[in-house]
């Protein structure tokens, strides 16, 4: 609510002219000595970037209280100013000189506010704000100086884009040379507009133009060069991701449609551009093959096409297309030419067996897994039998086998590391046509001449690879549950129906390790969900031991169940912290909302009837994470009535220990 007011050379009140050596200076009050009425000039320029200022004279004018809307402030500002000397001498100029003034203060001032580190950048920067500024307020931009004000408002709205383009250029310094360039020669490209702000956008643009990879994957040097871009430009394409992500999150419309449809293009070409840097890094560097390997970049990089997505299910099958065929090439290049496998009747993606039989048969690897993680040791097509301890390899090339298994694991680690970054990226999910393309991947249908069998395979484009042992992987559980949505449930019913029939022949050990496993995972996924909303944990626990209560004794699907003892699992987990913290600090009174947990935890576990597991959990947890010393000081000194679930009466402080162990 105060305003300052410091002319530093000369007083302009009832000035008849405006001097030609009067300096601007607008910074915040500690920059200002108000004993001697001076202010430091400073710019947010670089110190290399010498720059001529054009506008005559500079004023100061702080407001220290904030606005309800853009119009006030323009209105308050615009009637400070009106009320001093320099104020009334620009809003007495005709209209010429007023745009002629508009053009000379935006100069200066984007000298003063912004990084500027060529002088294209800052023609780009201050012409923008003047094509834009109208759009700010009301329609009144006759009035010079409602019209500086606009821009004031407009710089400081868009403030991240402007940084945005300032990181562009500190990658590459042409970058504004080349939009200026493109403005002039192609003037019908979607992004050369007056009607909004486009220029961090363009840049972006302009910089991913740069990462297409013609002609530098050829040499090393300039590979690697190629490669350390695409880490430099990472974070600025992001963060600009990441701005557009929380602007439409919070229904901020800073950007127009023309920069929108910019940057799913852009989204597009990154994409590609990701793909193909996983490529040479997983499969092309440091490969025996890793010059014929690079030769295969430019066609995968055409093969992506213009929309390249990896959540899309067209752009999925022609990284598995693609993979695919890179894996026959290397094959024949190894083994030549080859035949069907004898057994599937499918073309062999692995390094083929020749079994010791008379004919010389030739199998698949899943095949032949087949046959003996089964325990038949004869040759599927003629009966042979065959020893127990043999190796393929023994009847092969080792050198050949090695090279192409090297092949393999590279091609594998590329995959799991595009669905990883690409596939989930940025928290939401793939189609379902991914999802499901991806699950097939992990568990799958295997053949042998007397049952169909489900088994698991590595997250891998080759059908060959299958796991002939019940090893459930958690690669596609994890990330499903941290989808966003409900959808993923669907899949993740899917996935656990195919899983459990994976280990029903195997005993209930294997069972047991898979609903541990999908229990540690929902429960560390629900503890992320509770992280980003603001509700306390306390009442959180309370809840979701209330939801755990109503459903005690109903009947339930296998997974449901499981998200149940999550839920009791959580509630248990937190009154033991708050329980140890009120036992061992100097605090005695209990909140309402802690005496509520307490309660909803008591309940919990006197409802479940028999099944005295929930309280016996509560007491390993409480035990293994604060020491048993904790419990049984709360056993000693907890006479409350709301704490008498904590107690196990047939258990001693011996037995204590042995459950705490167990």
């Amino acid at each position: 609510e105060r305003l300052m007011y410091f002319p530093t050379w000369i007083d302009l009140k009832g000035a008849d002219a405006v001097p030609e050596t009067v300096h601007h200076v607008i910074f915040t009050e500690k920059e200002i000595d108000i004993r001697n009425k001076t202010v430091l000039v400073r710019t947010k320029s670089f110190p290399a970037c010498h720059c001529k200022l054009t506008f005559r004279c500079r004023w100061v004018v702080l407001l220290h209280h904030q606005l309800e809307s853009h119009n006030d402030c323009i209105r308050k500002t615009v009637d400070i100013l009106k009320s001093l000397g320099i104020g009334r001498l620009v809003d007495e100029m005709d209209a010429i000189d007023k745009q002629q003034f508009i053009c000379d203060y935006l100069k200066d001032f984007v000298y003063m506010a912004h990084p500027v580190k060529s002088e294209s950048e800052h023609q780009l920067i201050w012409q923008t704000v003047k094509a834009g500024y109208k759009c700010i307020g009301s329609d009144d931009n006759h009035e010079i100086l409602t019209a500086i004000c606009k821009c004031h408002i407009l710089f400081k709205l868009n403030g991240a884009r402007f940084k945005h383009l300032s990181l562009v250029v500190s990658v590459f310094p042409k970058c504004c040379d080349e939009i200026t360039d493109m403005q002039q020669k192609k003037p019908d490209f979607e992004l050369v507009t007056d009607s909004e702000m486009t220029i961090d956008v363009f840049a972006l643009h302009i910089l991913l133009r740069k990462l297409e990879p013609k002609g530098v994957l050829e040499e090393p040097t300039t590979r690697m060069q190629w490669l350390r871009n695409v880490c430099d430009y990472r974070l600025i394409v992001e963060r600009i991701f990441s701005h557009l992500r929380q602007r439409i999150e919070t229904i901020q419309h800073n950007y127009g449609e023309r920069c929108a449809k910019g940057l799913v293009t852009i989204r597009h070409q990154w994409t590609k551009v990701m793909i193909l840097k996983l490529f040479v890094e997983h499969v092309c560097n440091g490969s025996p093959r890793e010059q014929t390997e690079i030769e295969s970049c430019l066609p995968f990089w055409v093969m992506l096409g213009l929309k390249a997505d990896m959540k899309s299910i067209k752009t999925f099958n022609t990284v598995e297309i693609f993979l695919k065929n890179r894996n026959k090439a290397v094959l024949k290049d190894y083994f030549g030419q080859m035949a069907n496998c004898l057994v599937c009747e499918k073309p062999i993606e692995s390094a083929p067996v020749t079994l010791p039989c008379s004919t010389r048969h030739v199998l698949c690897g899943a095949c032949f897994n087949h046959t003996v993680g089964f325990n038949e040791f004869e040759c599927p097509a003629c009966g042979t039998e065959f020893p127990v301890d043999f190796n393929p390899e023994d009847c092969q090339n080792r050198e050949q086998i090695s090279k192409f298994n090297d092949f393999r694991i590279r091609i594998n680690k590329f995959f799991m590391e595009v669905v990883s970054q690409m596939s989930f990226a940025e928290g939401s999910s793939p189609s379902t046509d991914v999802i499901e393309k991806i699950m097939s991947y992990v568990t799958g249908s295997g053949e042998n001449k007397s049952a169909e069998r489900v088994v698991t395979k590595e997250l891998t484009v080759f059908h060959d690879t299958i796991d002939p042992t019940p090893v459930v992987r958690s690669f596609l559980l994890q990330h499903m549950m941290l989808m966003s949505g409900d959808h993923w449930k669907k899949h993740l019913s899917i996935y656990f129906q195919q899983t459990s029939e994976l280990v029903e022949g195997h005993g209930p050990v294997e069972k047991l390790k898979l609903c541990l496993l999908v229990m540690f995972c929902m429960e560390d996924s629900m503890y992320q969900q509770f992280s980003k909303v603001e509700e306390n944990m306390i009442d959180v626990a309370s809840r979701l031991a209330d939801e755990a209560c109503s459903e005690l004794g109903t009947e339930q699907p296998f997974l449901k169940q499981i998200k149940n003892i999550c839920k009791t699992r959580i509630t248990l987990s937190v009154a033991a912290k708050h329980l140890h913290r009120l036992f061992t600090s100097t605090f005695t009174t209990v909140s309402q909302g802690l005496q509520q947990l307490f309660y909803s935890a008591s309940r919990l576990c006197d409802e479940s009837g028999t099944n005295d597991w929930p309280r016996r959990f509560f007491v390993k947890h409480l035990c293994r994470t604060y020491g048993v010393d904790s419990y049984q000081r709360i056993l000693r000194e907890s006479d409350e009535g709301y704490l008498r679930w904590v107690r196990l009466p047939e258990m001693d402080a011996e037995n204590v220990r042995i459950l705490t162990c167990a």
